[in-house]
């Protein structure tokens, strides 16, 4: 489909969830991943004389940085702006700043609250990006996905733990891995359940797709018989209390050899980073995985890459 006003090619994307997503565009984008994973200069024009205006609610340098070498890549131009460069009013107004950028640029790009989002894909004209949408990241779910496949060679069928914080990572693999007709299994303490609104949905699209959700407070019932757990980052986090007491809660979620007893064996272990050893995993462990937690980090570069072919270049 043709953009009427910029005349460039869109498709359907995550605007501000992976809800968005069909099983279909879920295929075509890891696809186009590992097609510019193994031909990067086959597509180093392929966003050319195309304008990405990246927004970014607070620090997002995690997600920011592969957006910016991605577009970078494919030959595009990429225009970081966070907050406070955008000012006040501007950002008070989504709708009006989805129209203005709009006129001068061919795709945007978001990290920013859910509502917000949504307040601006409703008057934008040109194909948004939603890289993170506050409680979780549509890009790092999908690059996560992306690395598990490359790892295990399918995801359909597969057993994902997740333990750890009911955060924008669990999030993101609840939804991700129901879409892909996994089995998600999250491990959280009391209090620090994900949003009930994402595990519905998760459940819904889970039973669309040949997947099931399960949550759960015992870290061993989530890992059992897992290809794959993912540590939902917690040690860093506030979450309005002290870092002691935090801890407290998360004592018995320390992803360590007992717990991977519970997995099956050759499991992998997947963590965003920064690596928190030894309080969210045993640090031979984290050693151990640490080939498979930077591929995660490079595969955002590449899902990035696929994210914005699909908005604004041709496919891979």
């Amino acid at each position: 489909e043709m953009d009427a006003v910029t005349g460039v090619q869109t498709c359907a994307l995550p605007i501000s969830s992976l809800a968005d997503l069909s099983p279909g565009v879920l295929d075509e984008l890891l696809e186009s991943a590992q097609t510019v994973r193994r031909h990067p200069p086959a597509y180093s024009n392929a966003c050319s004389g195309r304008i990405v205006a990246f927004i970014g609610y607070g620090k997002s340098f995690h997600l920011s940085m592969p957006a910016e070498v991605a577009v970078t890549a494919l030959g595009g131009t990429i225009k970081l702006y966070d907050g406070g460069q955008v000012g006040e009013r501007w950002m008070s107004a989504p709708e009006d700043l989805g129209r203005i950028l709009s006129t001068t640029v061919h795709c945007i790009s978001v990290v920013a609250p859910v509502d917000w989002v949504g307040r601006m894909v409703s008057t934008a004209t040109v194909p948004l990006v939603s890289i993170c949408s506050g409680h979780h990241s549509p890009m790092d779910a999908l690059a996560m996905l992306y690395t598990i496949r490359r790892s295990r060679g399918t995801l359909r069928g597969q057993r994902l733990a997740v333990v750890g914080d009911g955060a924008s990572v669990a999030s993101g693999a609840l939804l991700a891995g129901a879409l892909a007709g996994m089995t998600v299994a999250l491990a959280h303490p009391r209090g620090f359940a994900p949003d009930p609104d994402t595990t519905t949905m998760a459940r819904d699209i889970a039973a669309r797709n040949g997947g099931a959700v399960l949550i759960t407070e015992e870290p061993a019932e989530a890992v059992d018989g897992a290809d794959v757990v993912v540590i939902d980052p917690w040690s860093a986090k506030g979450g309005g209390r002290d870092p002691e007491q935090r801890r407290s809660h998360f004592e018995r979620f320390q992803v360590n050899r007992a717990l991977m007893a519970n997995a099956r064996p050759g499991a992998m272990i997947l963590h965003q980073g920064p690596i928190a050893t030894p309080h969210e995993i045993e640090e031979d462990l984290a050693v151990e995985h640490m080939a498979a937690h930077v591929d995660w980090a490079a595969n955002r570069v590449h899902m990035s890459k696929a994210l914005f072919l699909h908005a604004i270049g041709r496919k891979a």
